[in-house]
């Protein structure tokens, strides 16, 4: 009796110091586990955080690179200044830019002078004159306007006609909780977009308009929301803050039931604890092992290979949770990195011709001048345009004009280097930028452009469309002597059109170098 007694002792001892050993690997395992979800979710957000910061700052560009190129455009200028001068139709006016931009700029725009008010506006907006009272104060730059229910990214640049200011633009997008939703998130997480702790837009439904966060913590519907701040301007005045919050609630709520399965089981196991506790806990130290090593690869930046349990223990189900976790961060990481690359390319190159855009120019003029100065060779442009390309449009249609472009688009691939930049500027003009050893060699270059572009007709249903083309050619060195010490692209280009223009006005189908305007 007094050995049973002592052995049931020692047995209630042993499953005693089980059952505290158990606990203590399962706390181990709950830590290990929720730090590695809590490093996962960090990483998450900071992806999406340089995500949405690369959405904001691509707005910023265009709404600014937009206003510029519609208040600089000729025709837009001649007929707002014959708008002030004589009172000209400002129905034409809405037409004008509708035919030129509303195919490639998708901002809302206000054109307004001070005489004559609002000339043209394409959305009709109850804060449009507080956008053109905006602009009347400030004619220059980029604002954000928060309004009740959105944000508006603004930039205000004069129209100019000569050295006359003739009127004002106003080219703005709304941030709502529409444009929100379509940005890529985890579905635990929201956006909000505060001023002065007033929500101006948010992808929470339920939310009021007061946003009072305690220690980077916010608490919404009994839940808990982590923060981090998205930096989305630099120069501007009295910024809006733009917050990700994430749930940590919902975050750990797997991990929480696991703990709490976790612990009714042990209660109600005691029993048989000391008959399977050697087994079990044999099983648990091989997972905590493997969670431990797939914790540290994950550290490293690794994604650890997990095989998945076919075990339905509480234990196996945190394992393949932990699993499916790391391959979702993976899955997530990879379409991030995918949506990243396919927006650095779509924001360089032009859609129908696959050509690098404008935007790219800054980007490749400083390497190439680089380039040039080290191996003494000059940057030259030659600047391209398609000569009558509005008869042909008239003629046989804007989709045939697209196959023209598209063709001599094609046709320059095929006459340049490997080493040359191919741009379309806009419209029927191109532009290449090539290191040469002397304008001689452009000029040949542009002449055999010419000439292949004549030799060529594009068939298009059943019809040849006959094209030529006119090219203008300056370079940053002028038989053997700089321009000036690292000349500005502005120049160079400038030169080129000013050459483009001679060759036009001497009857097109030719060349004209900036050699030859001196």
């Amino acid at each position: 009796m007094r050995f049973f007694q002592t052995y049931q002792s020692r047995l209630i001892a042993i499953m005693a110091m089980l059952i505290v050993f158990i606990l203590l690997i399962l706390g181990i395992s709950n830590y290990v586990a929720q730090q590695i979800i809590y490093d996962g979710s960090i990483r998450q957000q900071e992806q999406l955080t340089k995500l949405y910061e690369r959405e904001f700052i691509k707005i910023n560009n265009e709404v600014q690179e937009h206003a510029h190129l519609i208040a600089e455009d000729p025709q837009i200028k001649k007929y707002i200044y014959a708008i002030t001068l004589i009172g000209a139709d400002k129905e034409v006016l809405k037409q004008l830019y509708e035919k030129k931009f509303k195919s490639t700029i998708k901002q809302d725009v206000i054109f307004y002078t001070e005489n004559a008010g609002t000339l043209f506006t394409n959305k009709n907006l109850e804060n449009h004159n507080n956008l053109q009272a905006l602009s009347d104060n400030n004619d220059t730059g980029l604002v954000y306007i928060s309004q009740k229910d959105h944000l508006q990214i603004v930039a205000r640049t004069p129209i100019l006609y000569g050295d006359e200011k003739i009127g004002s633009l106003v080219v703005y997008q709304t941030i709502n909780r529409q444009w929100l939703n379509s940005l890529p998130r985890n579905p635990d997480s929201h956006i909000f977009i505060v001023n002065n702790q007033n929500i101006i837009a948010t992808t929470y439904i339920n939310s009021d308009k007061r946003f009072s966060p305690t220690e980077q913590y916010l608490n919404l519907d009994k839940e808990r929301y982590r923060l981090t701040a998205i930096p989305i301007v630099k120069d501007i005045k009295n910024p809006p803050d733009l917050w990700l919050a994430e749930s940590e609630t919902r975050l750990f709520a797997p991990l929480r039931k696991f703990n709490e399965a976790s612990f009714i089981i042990i209660l109600s196991s005691c029993l048989m604890l000391l008959f399977t506790g050697i087994l079990a806990i044999k099983r648990i130290s091989n997972t905590i092992n493997n969670l431990v090593i797939a914790a540290n690869l994950m550290t490293q930046g690794k994604k650890p290979e997990i095989k998945r349990s076919e075990s339905n223990t509480e234990i196996a189900i945190l394992y393949n949770q932990f699993a499916d976790m790391v391959d979702t961060i993976h899955e997530r990481d990879e379409k991030v990195q995918a949506a990243h690359e396919q927006l650095k390319k779509i924001s360089i190159t032009d859609e129908l011709t696959q050509l690098y855009n404008r935007r790219h120019l800054s980007d490749i003029y400083p390497k190439l001048i680089a380039q040039a100065e080290r191996s003494d060779l000059s940057v030259c442009a030659i600047l391209c345009d398609i000569d009558f390309f509005k008869k042909i449009n008239d003629t046989y249609g804007h989709t045939a004009g697209d196959q023209c472009l598209i063709y001599f688009s094609n046709l320059l691939r095929s006459i340049t280097r490997n080493s040359d930049y191919l741009f379309r500027m806009g419209g029927e003009e191109f532009l290449i930028l090539s290191l040469t050893k002397s304008i001689e060699d452009a000029e040949q270059l542009g002449n055999k452009i010419c000439k292949a572009t004549e030799a060529h007709s594009i068939e298009w249903e059943d019809l040849l469309i006959p094209m030529t083309v006119s090219c203008g050619i300056s370079c940053s060195k002028q038989n053997d002597i700089p321009i000036k010490q690292s000349p500005s692209l502005s120049l160079l280009v400038s030169s080129a059109d000013h050459a483009l223009y001679k060759a036009k006005h001497n009857g097109r189908n030719q060349i004209c170098s900036s050699n030859e305007l001196q």
